[in-house]
């Protein structure tokens, strides 16, 4: 067993494959226990896992769970679960579950592996373009100075990377104080945006704060450009205060937030807690927000779910109501009722295929009567079909009972299911140890391997991109009361033989392109999976996505079809190819770029994973980007050459008088020598003969530029 890292699982793990990312910048080495405190540790587990399974008696079965908490670090003293009435209820029922677990071959039940302690858990998890997971949370109580984010590779399982808690401040100084924090960022909404940076908002001390109204965007991560010494910017403060908002990814490249709570104001009836249920959008490009109409007078949802259909519309599927958003034209459709277990934010739900959801577990009224309680159903919603035809249907139930459970969607198009409890207290008594896949073509849940540490509230669960799962986080009511140690499952599917591999694909894509995907494993691919990546809290993947892509085959690879904005909103997504044996790949990431105001400029047309870098002009107009993303401008016309074309620019001729006092006082605002004959001079600017000769020599070293990375591709 390597000093390094540990197996909980009697099978061997799958081997780490290395990804060709930069890992450069990755810092902190994780302290590893010795290799004899590992052994003698998974040793006791095992045994006293196996003897909980044959305890009979319910005070025996209590003295082993107590046992097992204490051997795998979940405990720091004895517990006397009949001290609540909800271990005491699920240890009467068999738990906790899944425990010791399945024994069988890992092309059966899949195989876990127990990374080192990271020292704090992971409440707050994306997976970025790089291919590195940003975890991040309480920046003010967790780890002060350092933010509360960290950065992880897979390719360097035990290496953290911790980044300071500095954030660069809004350009209106009044908003934050300099050097600027970014605040309490624990139980935010997020999801990456169309760069691959990840927009975050709302969240804070709870009901209490004024940090609830505050976004920021992540740009930490130094291997897609990002700066690591101020990994956070501070942007324009929502108009609602929101704990637990959900950040939802528009077909626009804009960010739709919904839901969450306010604090109450003197006279509301409650003294905790208010539901916001006006819409915000916000518009990353110019850093402003608009307000929506709310669906309904003062729901309130803890992070309600959120999905563009592939007609665009976007479908919220929990809170009282299942409803409908039209963004075009900011009015909504109350379809339907929602299931009463899924009515809050216990429940977990994924968009399976486009338009077809399952959801999982939750609550109900009556969650103490186990004979009658839901947790453990499932039902589906396919919303493909007239919305009068829309109907919640039962399918088979999970093998377990799961509040809080996470369902995470496979490249081979299953979903997985992961950690969860039977009861409302965070006791890993009732915790179910064993994740289940679900089959959309059976509709039947199987139970997999179980892991070691309980995933309850506050865990997070993610699909990395070489097909593994990362399990992150959790709570209980034990002492010490959180887990800090991940955990990463090897589905069976990288046990049914040799995977296919992908030699090179584009970075980028439009929609609609056909691109070549160069493998020599061409004919024996049965399935082209394209997955956006993942940013989850509170059993709530706010922007993880399955679709098929069309392909055929051709010398040396694949034409494979991207799809359209609607089922695939602007961003980063990992291509997976899938053989006849359903083995995958590992994957590339292809990142769908936008073109915000639909006039064919791109906001990244030179493909640089940048947009606005590199912007057009009337005489260039490809591999360049939109020099005006938010208005019509095909010919991208910039008389003044200040990377602000004409369509968006407030003073064409750049001569000091906007466009509209020139037109107003008979001057021409394209000629900065033709200005309003009533108006004082401004500041003096450079003669025209000089300003065509320094626009030239930009132009021609543009020119040479784009020639020699032309050259290098």
């Amino acid at each position: 067993m390597s000093s390094k890292k540990r197996i909980y699982d009697v099978h061997p793990r799958v081997a780490a494959e290395e990804f060709p990312f930069d890992r450069s910048t990755l810092r902190s080495e994780v302290p590893q226990p010795s290799q004899g405190q590992a052994m003698f540790a998974d040793l006791l587990v095992l045994a006293l896992l196996r003897r909980l399974r044959a305890a009979r008696l319910t005070g025996l079965r209590m003295l082993l769970v107590s046992l097992v908490l204490l051997a795998t670090g979940t405990a720091a003293q004895a517990h006397d679960p009949g001290e609540d009435e909800d271990a005491e209820l699920c240890i009467a029922n068999g738990g906790p579950f899944g425990v010791p677990g399945l024994q069988g071959p890992p092309s059966v039940i899949g195989a876990w592996e127990q990374l080192a302690d990271w020292g704090y858990k992971g409440v707050h998890a994306t997976v970025l373009g790089t291919g590195k997971v940003l975890r991040h949370q309480d920046a003010t109580a967790e780890l002060p100075g350092q933010g509360g984010a960290t950065l992880w590779h897979p390719s360097s399982p035990n290496v953290i990377e911790d980044l300071p808690g500095n954030a660069f401040p809004h350009p209106d100084s009044t908003v934050m104080s300099n050097p600027p924090d970014p605040g309490d960022l624990f139980c935010s909404g997020h999801t990456p945006l169309t760069d691959g940076r990840v927009f975050t908002t709302g969240g804070g001390g709870g009901a209490s704060s004024s940090a609830a109204k505050r976004a920021y965007i992540f740009h930490g991560d130094t291997a897609s450009g990002g700066n690591a010494a101020f990994p956070w910017i501070r942007i324009t403060d929502m108009a609602y205060e929101r704990w637990y908002p959900t950040a939802t990814s528009l077909p626009d490249g804009r960010v739709l937030v919904h839901g969450g709570v306010r604090p109450a104001v003197p006279g509301e009836p409650t003294t905790c807690c208010v539901g916001v249920g006006t819409p915000e959008i916000y518009q990353p490009v110019n850093d402003t927000w608009i307000t929506l109409p709310a669906p309904s007078a003062n729901e309130r949802v803890n992070y309600p779910r959120m999905y563009v259909l592939p007609d665009g519309l976007v479908l919220k599927a929990f809170g009282q109501e299942v409803a409908t958003l039209d963004v075009m034209t900011e009015t909504w459709d109350i379809v339907m009722n929602t299931p009463v277990e899924f009515r809050d934010d216990k429940g977990s739900g994924v968009m399976y295929r486009p338009g077809k959801l399952l959801v999982i577990g939750g609550d109900q009224d009556d969650p103490n009567d186990w004979s009658t309680n839901k947790r453990d159903h499932a039902q589906v919603l396919d919303t493909t079909l007239p919305k009068a035809q829309w109907a919640w249907r039962a399918v088979a139930n999970m093998t377990f009972k799961r509040r809080r459970a996470d369902s995470v969607l496979l490249p081979d198009g299953k979903v997985l299911i992961v950690g969860g409890l039977a009861q409302s207290n965070q006791f890993p008594e009732c915790a179910a140890f064993a994740p289940e896949v679900w089959d959309p073509a059976t509709e039947i849940f199987t139970q997999l391997a179980s892991h070691v540490h309980p995933r309850l509230y506050h865990s997070t669960t993610l699909l990395l991109p070489d097909a593994r799962v990362i399990a992150l986080g959790g709570e209980d009511e034990h002492s010490p009361p959180d887990q800090f140690t991940p955990e990463i499952f090897s589905p069976p599917y990288l046990f049914q033989g040799p995977r296919p591999t992908i030699q090179s694909a584009p970075r980028v894509a439009d929609y609609g392109q056909i691109i070549d995907v160069e493998t020599p494993d061409s004919a024996s691919i049965g399935l082209v999976t394209f997955l956006r990546s993942g940013s989850v809290t509170h059993n709530n993947d706010m922007s993880q996505r399955y679709m098929e892509l069309g392909f055929v085959q051709n010398i040396g690879g694949l034409d494979v079809t991207m799809p359209d904005a609607n089922l695939a909103p602007p961003g980063d997504y990992m291509l997976f190819l899938v053989n006849t044996s359903g083995v995958p790949s590992i994957a590339t990431f292809v990142r769908m770029r936008v073109d915000r105001d639909g006039d064919g400029i791109f906001d990244d047309g030179d493909a640089s994973l940048a947009e606005g870098d590199l912007t057009c002009d009337e005489f260039t107009t490809i591999d360049c980007d939109d020099n005006c993303p938010l208005d019509v401008n095909p010919l991208q016309i910039d008389t003044d050459l200040d990377m602000a074309g004409n369509a968006c620019d407030d003073d064409d001729d750049n001569d000091g008088f906007t466009d509209e006092v020139e037109i107003a006082a008979g001057s021409d605002p394209l000629d900065p020598l033709s200005i309003p004959t009533s108006t004082p001079m401004p500041t003096p600017t450079p003669e025209p003969g000089l300003l065509l000769q320094l626009a030239a020599g930009l132009l021609g070293l543009m020119a040479l530029d784009k020639r020699r990375r032309g050259a290098s591709r």
